[in-house]
């Protein structure tokens, strides 16, 4: 595997535990729950975004 590559798996492995980090904090924490709704929004749409991401890094890893 090249450096390039390597790079662009460690980042989808860090990105994959922080979407999980905080897919567990807006699924079920008490803290999310205490935030305004337009601070939960936010959230929400960050998690979408890192997912999208996420999904964008793994379809260029399976054309390595």
């Amino acid at each position: 595997m090249q450096p390039h590559q390597q790079r662009v798996v460690d980042e989808a492995v860090d990105l994959t535990q922080k979407t999980v980090k905080l897919g567990m904090f807006v699924d079920g924490s008490p803290i999310f729950l205490s935030l305004d709704i337009a601070q939960q929004g936010l959230l929400k749409a960050q998690l979408g975004a890192m997912r999208a991401y996420l999904e964008i890094l793994n379809l260029r890893i399976n054309s390595f």
